[in-house]
This record gives C-alpha cells, sequence and structure tokens, in this order.
C-alpha cells in the first residue's frame, strides 16, 4: 500500500449481510488517518476518505480467487469450514496514484452475484 514496512496501519474488518445472513466478510487497511477509527465507519468507506481526508479514491486494481473458508471466517459467514468462497483482493487508489487501501474481501458465491465492469477510452482524436 505504499507505506514503510513496520508503519501504523488502520484496519477495518466488517461482515456484510443480506436478509440478516452473512455474504461477505471485508477486511480493509488504511494509511494510519488521524481519527478515522473514531468516525462511523458503518456506511461507505470511500465517501468517507473522500470527504474527511480528500483522499476519494479513483481506480483500483483487483484480483479475484476462489479460496476454501478457514475455520474462522467460516464462524464469522456462518458456513462451514472448507467452502468455497470468492476472494477479492484490493488496491485501490486516489487521484495522482496514492494508495489510500487495501483489502481482501470474502465473498459467499452462493450468496452473491459478482459483475466486473470495464471500461475503455477512446483514443484521442477518434
Amino acid at each position: 500500500m505504499g507505506v514503510a514496512p513496520g508503519a501504523a496501519v488502520h484496519e477495518v474488518a466488517r461482515v456484510r449481510s443480506a436478509g440478516r445472513s452473512p455474504v461477505a466478510l471485508e477486511r480493509s487497511y488504511f494509511p494510519s488517518l488521524p481519527g478515522l477509527l473514531d468516525e462511523d465507519l458503518t456506511g461507505s468507506l470511500y465517501a468517507l476518505l473522500a470527504t474527511r481526508y480528500d483522499l476519494e479514491p479513483r481506480t483500483a486494481t483487483e484480483h479475484l480467487d476462489p479460496v476454501i473458508a478457514q475455520p474462522a471466517e467460516a464462524a464469522e459467514l456462518g458456513i462451514e469450514p472448507g467452502t468455497p468462497l470468492m476472494l477479492i483482493e484490493r488496491t485501490a487508489y486516489a487521484a495522482g496514484g496514492t494508495p489510500v487501501e487495501y483489502a481482501r474481501d470474502l465473498f459467499r458465491p452462493d450468496r452473491v452475484r459478482i459483475t466486473v465492469r470495464s471500461g475503455v477510452t477512446a483514443p484521442e482524436g477518434s
């Protein structure tokens, strides 16, 4: 994430639910931002980064990998250990390329559908 080894970072872990059933386990890491952990972290973290810290995430690199639920993750998601999950590993960047988040999100594929949308900008003069 562009921080020095051993530098302080904030970890925010959240379980996302739909219909009172867990569907995702999100673990995000942010640079050590003053007062971040005192904020309401139940809403959009990207909106918080933009409004409070002027670090609006503009781009991200994401990797999707199938994984198997480990016991602690399974307990948080209400599933059996060994259940297939989809891991999305993401680094998000603010304007200018400053990394503002590293995340490892685990999704239950039996409860969510993941859609990826890519955009291609036409070359100038086209």
